[in-house]
């Protein structure tokens, strides 16, 4: 087969079948009624239902908690009617624990009429944790750094303020960190007796690297 010539409809069959079963997200294909038609082996890992346990059932009353149900169904509705969508939210495995994911939906097609739908779940479960720790460590960050007893700043490399904390306005004499963004547009210049010595220190952090 050359390079353009296209897939005949039973390869394309067996390139989608394998596509299908060793995709690492998981895939569910529905009828119109959202019932559950065939899930892939993710599928079954993330949510531990087995295919024979989830054929025939409503996707929604399998996986969606009480608190997730009518997002869920609201977004079946949409690509009942034709939309596709992504989104991010929380589902239930088989042991009614949570599991965050990120889904794409929408209808599946057959010569311009809807007849299912298809959803592909990505467990994000460790991206969110790791977005949560960040958030806090940032927080926590931004308290010290608000509360410090020492001016503290962070500037950019082209010499102006990005940030300064309330104490740092207090040495310069202004009443706040905004009006030291607003007046001191150059470090080097309104902060430095010598501003060869601020060129001196960037010069070194770009060599050393901090």
């Amino acid at each position: 087969m050359s390079e353009s010539e296209p897939l005949s409809k039973s390869l394309s069959e067996v390139y989608m079948h394998s596509v299908f079963n060793n995709s690492p997200e998981a895939i569910v294909l529905m009828d119109k009624g959202n019932r559950v038609l065939r899930v892939n082996g993710e599928f079954e890992r993330i949510f531990g239902y087995s295919e024979s346990e989830v054929r025939g059932r409503h996707i929604d009353s399998l996986i969606a908690g009480k608190l997730e149900y009518d997002e869920a169904t609201s977004y079946s509705k949409l690509a009942e009617e034709g939309t596709s969508m992504r989104f991010e939210s929380i589902r239930r495995r088989k042991d009614g624990s949570a599991v965050e994911v990120s889904v794409l939906g929408g209808p599946v097609e057959q010569d311009g009429r809807i007849v299912g739908i298809f959803a592909v779940y990505r467990d994000i479960s460790v991206r969110k944790r790791i977005e949560r720790r960040l958030a806090e460590s940032e927080s926590r960050y931004r308290e010290i750094f608000e509360r410090a007893p020492i001016g503290i700043f962070q500037s950019s490399s082209t010499g102006t303020f990005v940030h300064v904390n309330k104490s740092l306005a207090e040495i310069l004499g202004c009443r706040s960190p905004e009006e030291v963004l607003e007046h001191y547009t150059s470090i080097e210049h309104n902060l430095y007796v010598r501003p060869e010595v601020r060129e001196e220190l960037m010069g070194t952090i770009e060599v050393e690297g901090f």
